[in-house]
């Protein structure tokens, strides 16, 4: 039997009776939806819907096992089977859920926006442990046997993923903002200094740091044992992990904000002048463009021949590897910012912003970008 490929994706919904005002200093059109949010299945192939989940709000991105599909949505966090979006269980909080929820064959792991990171069984559904991390939390990431979060807003901590318990803790000044990546025995991550580090991920020692000169959003990438790493500055930095070196470095024609895809080295990435890109490292040529009608910050991600990245605009968009053409598109009614496609068993998730508010004036100009622009 042929596999069934579907998409999944949590996005906001925006009723087109929903309240509307005028915000004078960006002359923007500011609209709220009383309709809620979905989460949706589409078809890989073609990009229909299979199925949806309505929440009240859709407030992080998703992640995913064989049967289950896991997201926050206002103070709520759902499990939902993966075949036909029905609920399987949901924990209420006093906050709202955070980031994307990322997970490993037993246990999920998701946090609160007031700083508190939880470790749910799978099969039990309830609280192994929790932790406080008094840090309003950007992303935080999964290694082999640990999880790394930001602490107190200027700390990055090793978390036993088993037990709660603070390996270690390091002091970069201000906090980590982007995921870290675990690599050997190393932890890479980048600051709100500025800064990247690179530490020794058995009990936290720098091992050696790079001055970024502005700070960036988006995480390191690992490919054929380097770094590579979108950056504010308008370039792609290829970065020795070993020693912190630059290798390599390309210039764009627009800040790049989301990770960078890699495969059979070409490099695919969108950046916020509304562009696509395939590059080969091999040559430094640009192999095809794609242009989009808004700012690209999602990471892209490749099944066989197809690559799918969304836009803030709300559309999803599935190309054709090779050439850069379009295959299908989807059109939202929600902003795809800051959020990633996350691949599993040939299946894509996909979620929309945390904001209830969707912003759109011309010019595009009022965007997540501004964020770090200072």
């Amino acid at each position: 039997m042929k596999p069934i490929y579907f998409i999944i994706l949590t996005i906001l919904l925006y009723s087109c009776n929903g309240q509307k005002n005028t915000d004078s200093n960006n002359d923007s059109q500011v609209s709220k939806s009383n309709e809620g949010a979905y989460l949706y299945a589409l078809d890989f192939e073609t990009g229909k819907e299979i199925w949806k989940y309505k929440t009240d709000e859709v407030a992080t991105g998703a992640s995913s096992d064989l049967k289950s599909v896991y997201f926050g949505g206002g103070n709520s966090f759902y499990s939902v089977q993966k075949d036909n979006g029905e609920l399987q269980w949901k924990v209420e909080l006093d906050s709202r859920i955070g980031c994307t929820p990322i997970s490993d064959s037993a246990y999920v792991y998701f946090f609160s926006e007031n700083g508190i990171i939880y470790s749910y069984e799978k099969k039990t559904h309830k609280e192994v442990w929790s932790i406080n991390t008094e840090s309003s939390i950007i992303n935080f990431s999964i290694g082999e046997n640990s999880i790394y979060a930001p602490y107190k807003s200027k700390y990055l901590i090793s978390i036993n993923k088993e037990t709660g318990i603070i390996n270690w803790q390091f002091n970069s000044i201000k906090s980590p903002i982007n995921k870290a990546l675990e690599y050997q025995n190393k932890v890479i991550f980048s600051s709100d200094n500025n800064m990247m580090y690179c530490l020794n991920k058995n009990n936290g020692e720098l091992l050696w740091e790079w001055d970024a000169k502005k700070t960036s959003p988006a995480s390191p990438v690992l490919y054929d044992n380097k770094i590579y790493l979108g950056h504010l500055a308008n370039h792609i930095f290829c970065i020795n992990p070993d020693i912190g070196s630059i290798d390599w470095k390309y210039q764009t024609t627009g800040s790049v904000l989301s990770n960078p895809t890699i495969e059979n080295s070409i490099l695919y990435f969108g950046a916020n002048n509304k562009t696509f890109i395939a590059l080969s490292l091999k040559t430094d040529e640009i192999i095809w463009e794609y242009k989009t009608d808004y700012w690209i910050m999602s990471e892209a991600k490749i099944v066989d021949n197809r690559i799918y990245f969304g836009g803030a605009g709300g559309n999803i968009y599935c190309l054709n590897k090779t050439s850069g053409d379009l295959i299908w598109k989807y059109q939202t009614n929600g902003p795809l910012d800051i959020t990633n496609p996350i691949l599993i068993d040939g299946k894509v998730l996909y979620s929309g912003s945390k904001d209830g508010f969707k912003v759109m004036m011309e010019g595009n100009e009022y965007d997540m970008r501004t964020i770090y622009s200072n």
